[in-house]
């Protein structure tokens, strides 16, 4: 491939996964990435991707159950999750990263950039060492958390209503919840996954629309185990809010403001 040749498209699965985006990573993980999916088991789900910046190590790939490696289409080390211990970053002489997954059968990765090393190291330790993700226990909202609030204030049930609460949490869960949560971990690529998913027009049909905040609150369960509190309080602070003597619900008519008709 010349110097100037396009850069070869990735699935999409595959490249949300992939921890360091440049152009040597993707040239090289296009000619992986149908082995990389083919060697997922039926459970398996794909958590990162890295491309070794020297390629001594090819692929690596972190999934919900396992780390393996992958070069030339074949699997060449693995370990499940109960042969981890955890993860390390090295920096080499020459300013490259090193992260060593640690345990039975030691994996090493290079990095041109240190966020990319931290990127791969939160997914093998948010999924792998210790007690992984469990499932989401905060109840789904979508419609009963919505009529709860109407019945709690005497407004009327109606769908007018709840799409603007609907509105309300979309907003708070994004403006509050993951926006902040991105400028702590400075996790970029996954701000802009959330903003092109949730934020950005996708001519979404209404009943997409009316989950948007679960999907939401999804997205950020699954992406780090650290939100898990702050999104349990958050959704009850929302309540309260909403509910409380202060609320605008108890001076308002029996039809909801719409949130840009308060400016």
């Amino acid at each position: 491939m010349s110097l100037f040749s396009p850069t070869p498209d990735l699935m999409p699965a595959v490249h949300t996964a992939l921890v360091n985006d440049d152009r040597y990573g993707r040239r090289k993980l296009a000619g992986e990435q149908e082995a990389l999916l083919n060697h997922l088991g039926e459970h398996e789900r794909l958590v990162a991707v890295a491309v070794d910046s020297a390629w001594h190590s090819g692929v690596t790939v972190v999934t919900t159950s396992r780390v393996f490696q992958l070069k030339r289409g074949e699997v060449v080390r693995e370990a499940d999750a109960s042969r981890i211990r955890g993860t390390e970053i090295l920096v080499r002489p020459n300013g490259n990263y090193l992260v060593s997954v640690e345990g039975s059968g030691l994996f090493v990765i290079t990095f041109l950039h240190r966020e990319e090393a931290d990127r791969l190291c939160r997914a093998v330790d948010a999924h792998l060492v210790g007690t992984p993700p469990g499932p989401r226990d905060i109840p789904v909202l979508f419609p009963d958390f919505y009529l709860g609030i109407l019945r709690d204030t005497g407004k009327p049930e109606t769908a007018e209503n709840v799409v603007e609460l609907v509105d309300r949490t979309r907003r708070a869960v994004a403006g509050g919840g993951a926006m902040p949560f991105f400028d702590q971990t400075g996790d970029e690529r996954a701000r802009a996954r959330f903003r092109d998913q949730f934020l950005e027009d996708h001519d979404e049909d209404g009943e997409t629309l009316l989950r948007t905040p679960d999907l939401m609150i999804d997205f950020l369960w699954e992406w780090d185990p650290a939100c898990h509190e702050p999104l349990r309080r958050m959704v009850a602070r929302f309540h309260e809010h909403m509910t409380g003597p202060h609320s605008f619900l108890w001076t308002c008519g029996d039809e909801l403001p719409r949130w840009a008709d308060e400016d």
